[in-house]
């Protein structure tokens, strides 16, 4: 799972994917990416600094947005 993995890359690819294809989902899909850093976070898959470097990808493609 791209979460478990801490997959930065794979993150702004789905996004950026999705912003040309289905924007209307970005923010869905922003707001499951989330939850699932922090369960991921919660199981100890990935450690604090991975799960703000996915933050960071989530904000900044929310941040662009605006």
């Amino acid at each position: 799972m791209l979460f478990r993995s801490g997959d930065v890359g794979t993150l702004r690819a789905h996004l950026e994917e999705l912003e040309r294809r289905a924007p209307a989902v970005v923010p869905l899909y922003a707001a499951a990416a989330e939850r699932e850093i922090e369960l991921a976070r919660a199981r100890a898959a990935i450690d604090e600094a991975t799960a703000a470097r996915l933050r960071d990808v989530v904000r900044d493609t929310l941040a662009k947005r605006r």
